[in-house]
């Protein structure tokens, strides 16, 4: 854990980690024009979570979890044990990482970036943020 310094910049950063941010999807098909919001945390936190949980599972089961990140294609994110086995206190690196703040603002971009827009002649679908 790293504290700020309470100057203009640290104060700033803290008033901007407060502000709510919403993952937004738009979609215009002729007249018909749809926006859903969902705060991008509920979306976040599970990501992180599963993600984090891929090396506690290598950790405690290293055959059964590379077969099954296999199969689902995720391997590459995997930083496989050598030999398949499992390396020592590498369970309790991954409990430790499981549960820290690292990985923060998974999907934070720059308001004016979207994750996807795509637009044809009749349809238009955007998906980006925003902060309120």
């Amino acid at each position: 854990m790293r504290l700020r310094r309470l100057d203009a910049d640290g104060v700033r950063a803290y008033l901007d980690e407060l502000r709510l941010r919403l993952l937004i999807v738009r979609i215009e098909a002729g007249r018909v024009r749809l926006r859903w919001a969902v705060p991008t945390w509920a979306i976040e936190e599970p990501l992180r979570f599963l993600l984090r949980l891929i090396p506690v599972a290598l950790a405690i089961a290293p055959g059964a979890t590379r077969r099954l990140v296999d199969r689902v294609g995720a391997a590459r994110m995997v930083d496989p044990a050598p030999d398949g086995a499992a390396r020592s206190g590498d369970l309790w690196r991954a409990v430790d990482r499981l549960f820290s703040e690292a990985d923060r603002d998974l999907l934070r971009l720059p308001a004016d970036l979207p994750f996807v827009d795509v637009e044809t002649k009749d349809v238009r679908v955007l998906i980006g943020q925003t902060r309120l």
